[in-house]
């Protein structure tokens, strides 16, 4: 009951969604530079340019989770089919990509395989 109450009050206070924008698009924006070296790697290994978008796990699902924060924030009014099919593409990813990255680091730092101690950018570990 309590949580319900609370979700509800977080998802309509805007002062609290500000927050969230904030905090995930600075975050983001840190993750993508963190994945900065594994980004190069992958251009210099050869690889086709759309395989990028799979490199930073992590920095894309904040993406699209503050991309769905903007669309909270600022609800379009009439949309129309394409605008409805890009937000619901945007927020599917979001939730996609959030429930994949989850899972992915519930696997990594399970007890039979502990998570690496590193505290560089991944690709320097």
């Amino acid at each position: 009951m309590f949580s319900n109450l609370f979700s509800r009050y977080a998802l309509l206070n805007r002062r609290f969604l500000w927050l969230l924008l904030v905090v995930n698009a600075l975050g983001t924006v840190y993750g993508y530079y963190w994945y900065k070296g594994q980004l190069e790697a992958t251009v210099d290994a050869g690889n086709p340019l759309w395989q990028l978008v799979f490199v930073p796990d992590s920095p894309t699902a904040s993406l699209f989770f503050t991309l769905s924060l903007l669309y909270l924030l600022f609800p379009p009014g009439n949309q129309g089919r394409l605008g409805r099919t890009v937000r619901v593409a945007i927020e599917g990813l979001g939730t996609v990509t959030s429930v994949k990255y989850g899972i992915w680091q519930r696997r990594s730092s399970s007890p039979a395989q502990p998570a690496a101690r590193c505290w560089s950018p991944p690709i320097s570990c």
